[in-house]
């Protein structure tokens, strides 16, 4: 038995010297960082509707009345007695982050109390306050984006209050 105990040491030394341990000298680490960045709750609040005011259309002839997001006016064929106003929105988040802006990009059909049966126009709405379809919050995390429109007002276009209803959305690029 002492000749078994004796081949026993030997073999152990013999594994240390030979450095077949089952130790931690071979081993290696290295650590990550879990990490999340907490955004701001995005929202958009419209400040004003778009709005072509009063219009009293040719007797003959056709044509767009239009007033686009930097505010400019246009009146083609009609008389328009009333100042126009872009559509305005407000959107907040968190400040240096993109966020993409989303807007109808077909023309919209505002009807009046009638419906779709009745009297119609078609309203195209354009942008020219951001590009791309996304904005840069600045570092007030708020930034306002303006949306016009160009409306197709026929000859001798039927009188009646017109409306169609139209969503901006905002997401986190």
């Amino acid at each position: 038995m002492a000749k078994f105990l004796l081949k026993g040491v030997v073999l152990g030394a013999t594994l240390l010297s030979l450095g077949l341990t089952a130790g931690t000298a071979n081993a290696a680490n290295a650590s990550a960082d879990a990490k999340a960045k907490v955004l701001r709750k995005l929202t958009i609040t419209k400040q004003s509707d778009l709005d072509f005011g009063r219009i009293v259309p040719s007797d003959t002839t056709a044509g767009p009345v239009s007033v686009d997001a930097a505010g400019v006016k246009a009146c083609v064929n009609h008389v328009c007695p009333d100042a126009f106003t872009r559509a305005s929105f407000e959107v907040q988040g968190t400040k240096d982050t993109v966020v993409t802006v989303n807007v109808p990009v077909t023309a919209l059909t505002l009807v009046t109390a009638a419906g779709p049966t009745g009297p119609t126009m078609a309203l195209n709405l354009n942008s020219n306050s951001w590009t791309g379809g996304t904005i840069t919050l600045p570092t007030t995390g708020k930034q306002t984006i303006f949306l016009g429109g160009s409306l197709q007002v026929a000859a001798n276009q039927a009188e009646g209050d017109y409306v169609k209803s139209f969503t901006v959305e905002v997401d986190y690029q």
